[in-house]
Parts: C-alpha cells; structure tokens; sequence
C-alpha cells in the first residue's frame, strides 16, 4: 500500500511539473508570436514606407540624408513592446573575457569568413626555388603562389593534387589585395609583390609594394616615396588625396647583371562602396601616378619623368600611369597605359625604352583605356594586344614594334549574354 502511494506521489509530481513547464514555454512561444506580429504590424504601417523608396536626387531635393539608412535602423530596432526603437537596449551576456588587448594571446582574433568566396585571381606562379636541393616532396615545381583580388598571398604546396589545400603567407595582411607579382631574374629568391586594384573604384585600395628576399617566408613593405605634389583640393568639387595606393604591374629585367626594378603606379576615383560618393570627388594618388623605377634591389626610387609621360590637369602636371610592362626578345622595355581617373588622360598608349630612362611613345589608340600586352618571346617586333575601348574590348597584333597595330579576329564567345 505504501509503495502505491509513493508511486501515485510521483507521478503526480511528475504531472505537475510537466504542465508547469508546457503552461510556461507555451506561455513565452506565445510572448513571442505576439511581439513578432507587433513588429510586423509597426512595419507595415512605417511613417517612412514612401520616403524609403525615394531616390537619391529625389531626398537630397527633400533635404533628406542620401540613403535611407536612418529610416531602415527606425524598422529593424522597433521595440514592439513600447512602439518606439529601442536600439540602445541590448541583451546583457556573461563573459569570461580576461584583460588583455584584441589580438593577444589571450584573446586572439578568430577567422569569421566568409570562407567560401575566393574572388577573382590575378597573381599566380609556380615557385621558382622549388626545385633540386630545395624541393622537399621529391616533385619540381609543384609548388604555386596566387594572389587574390579579395586579399591575400596564398600558397599551395602541391597544385598537382586535387585534394591539396591553399594556406596564406604571413607578412601580408589576408584582406590586402594582390593585384601584380615580379620575380628577380638574378635572384630567385627575390620577389615583388604590388598591393591595391585601379579597376574596382576604390574597392581595393592597396598598401605600396612588398618584398621578400627568402623565396616568400618573410616580406617587408617597401618604401617608394610618392613624386608629386602632395594633396590638392580645388573648392568643393574635387580632393586629389596623395599616396601610393595602387600597383598596377611590376617587371625586373636583367640589364647585365643588374636588377631593374619597374613599378606602375596608378590611382582611381574613391566611390566605392554604393558608387554615390560625391562633394567632393575623391581621386587616390593621380597626381603620383607614373613609372616608378629602382636599380638598388628597391633601396631608392625615381619617378620616370619624360615629357612624352607629362600632361597638364588644372594647371598641374600630371604623369600617365602604366598598366602593364612586357620585355622584348631583344631586352627592351614596353609599357601599356591606362587612363587616369580624375583626370581621365593617358590611357591607350604604347612605349618603349632600351635605357629604362628615355621611353618614347610607340603608337596611341585613341579612345583607347587600359592596355595589356603579350610580347613574343623570338621575334622582337611581335606584340598582340587586348585593349579597353568603353565597355568592350578589342584585339590587335603588331609586327613592327607597336609602331602599328591591326584588328584581328576575335574568338565567338561561348556566353552570348556578354558583349
């Protein structure tokens, strides 16, 4: 009889505890529907739904902010409890955190992605040490560098195996993007690698030029001091801010023995990220754009100052920026130009120089912007080109130094949706 009691006891304990809990979180799922459908109704009846949908010449005509964050912050922190934002009132959370600075051993920063989105692609190279005495896995030249657009100097230690994986370098901060890579011809050891994209308007703004002298296991930023003047301001329309923020292309060439370093700077205009940065117009670096070149490993540098380079901006002057370097079968040097934004000058231009000093002007495609070039490796007057006309991009040969070029052909493209 006893024991049926007992029984009888718990299970009624057992009840009631078990309604106590149903009764309670049913309770707080319903607290919580019912705030959602508050919220839910305070946005559908937003004060701001049509100044929302404004443009932004139509708010500046209202004297509104130009985007509509302030009305999206006033739906997102809507306190459907009070009917007013509350965005000063946040959750407390019990932490364990020791003191110490961000970044310490005792509070390292921790990757939070993405980690699945590599961007484009611009710098890639086999290792040139990775060979002989040097190689380690028994395999020559599997060993690959690449450099991304999204940031970062990346090595893979073995490209032939389709389960190997990618790890960054240290000595160059994941998030800084690697646009152009050099390797020294009389030292292999010696590489050059140019942060910052001129093509992505301020997307990707760089850091100067970094080097290693180990075969990439440590880098140091070089010092290139800006030529030109420093920062311009015309009134309120324009802010021509210096700096060495973009690296268009970088070649060494050997000239008897000793390493020639050329470095294309360029600039752009800062309008990134919703392209509507206005008032003034922010331009990085186009008053030291130019042909920057050293003879001491990167020690000191000059900015190639020809006359055919100049050209006249606002009563300044301003130089071309290169955008991409090619040696000639014979040793010469040739450089591919593109336009300077802010001042939109410079751009289809071909040169060459057999000093690295004085450079003349081979041939210029009017209308022409960004200029690559692919040079022949037997004949020396030998070029194909692919060049930036507005929106589309034409190809052309040359057979006499870039003095002319000729259209040629073009391959049909398999994605008809791109013109």
């Amino acid at each position: 009889m006893n024991k049926k009691i007992l029984f009888t006891s718990i299970l009624l304990c057992f009840i009631a505890a078990s309604s106590y809990y149903y009764f309670n979180k049913t309770e707080a799922i319903n607290s919580i529907q019912k705030a959602r459908d508050l919220h839910q109704q305070y946005v559908e009846n937003s004060p701001y739904k049509e100044t929302i949908k404004l443009s932004r010449s139509e708010r500046k005509a209202l004297s509104l902010p130009p985007n509509a964050y302030n009305e999206r912050e006033w739906e997102l922190s809507m306190n459907p409890t009070i009917g007013i934002p509350t965005p000063y009132e946040v959750e407390t959370i019990s932490t364990n955190f020791t003191k110490s600075a961000p970044g310490s051993a005792g509070r390292a920063w921790e990757e939070r992605g993405p980690s699945n989105i590599g961007g484009r692609t611009r710098v890639v190279f086999y290792d040139p040490n990775d060979v002989g005495v040097n190689n380690g896995d028994g395999i020559d030249y599997n060993r690959v560098f690449a450099g991304g657009v999204g940031g970062g100097l990346w090595v893979n230690d073995d490209i032939t195996s389709p389960t190997s994986t990618w790890s960054i370098m240290p000595g160059l901060a994941a998030n800084l993007n690697v646009s152009a890579h050099a390797i020294d011809p009389n030292d292999s050891m010696t590489f050059y690698i140019g942060t910052g994209e001129q093509y992505a308007a301020g997307a990707a703004v760089g850091n100067g030029l970094y080097k290693t002298t180990d075969g990439g296991a440590t880098w140091s930023n070089v010092n290139i001091t800006p030529a030109g003047q420093g920062t311009l301001g015309s009134g309120q329309a324009d802010l021509f801010t210096a700096g060495i923020f973009f690296i268009n292309d970088i070649i060494v060439r050997n000239n008897n023995g000793i390493s020639e370093v050329y470095v294309g700077v360029g600039s752009t205009n800062y309008v990134s990220p919703n392209f509507n940065i206005s008032n003034p117009v922010n331009v990085l670096g186009a008053q030291n754009a130019g042909l920057y070149r050293s003879i001491d490993s990167g020690v000191n540098w000059s900015r190639i100052e020809n006359t055919s380079m100049s050209y006249l901006f606002g009563g300044q002057t301003f130089y071309v920026a290169p955008n991409d370097f090619e040696i000639g079968a014979d040793n010469s040097l040739y450089m591919g130009t593109i336009s300077v934004p802010g001042t939109n000058a410079g751009g289809g231009r071909f040169y060459k120089s057999t000093d690295g000093i004085n450079w003349t002007v081979q041939s210029t495609i009017r209308s022409g912007n960004r200029v690559e070039i692919a040079a022949s490796k037997t004949n020396p007057n030998l070029f194909y080109v692919a060049l930036q006309q507005g929106s589309a991009v034409d190809l052309y040969v040359s057979n006499d130094g870039l003095l002319t070029t000729t259209a040629i052909n073009e391959p049909n493209d398999a994605d008809n949706s791109i013109s």
